[in-house]
């Protein structure tokens, strides 16, 4: 029997972002190692301080800060699934009514 490549699911929504790991594992709700990024309660709680504000990458279901999106799926991805890219298959999913060219990160 071949062995069969471990999928993570990425969902990504204007509020909320869900993921899921390998058998059906999902990130908790916690701060990162990098202390001048912080995604969901810790990112409120240090919206307060000196320095800190909230930024959201994608804004009416439509990715409009790419490079805050990158960097928060590599957070999710090596800080809170823990999980190597190369080792594992990745469905990201998106609106039912998607704007072609948004998909392409244009």
């Amino acid at each position: 029997m071949a062995s069969q490549t471990p999928a993570v699911v990425m969902d990504n929504g204007t509020g909320y972002s869900k993921l899921a790991g390998p058998g059906g594992h999902l990130s908790g709700k916690r701060g990162t190692e990098d202390l001048d990024f912080f995604i969901g309660d810790e990112a409120l709680a240090a919206a307060g301080g000196a320095g800190y504000g909230i930024n959201y990458p994608i804004r009416h279901g439509q990715i409009d800060n790419w490079d805050l999106m990158e960097r928060f799926w590599s957070n999710s991805i090596f800080k809170y699934l823990r999980v190597e890219p190369e080792d594992h298959h990745f469905l990201l999913t998106e609106p039912v009514r998607h704007a072609v060219p948004n998909a392409s990160g244009a």
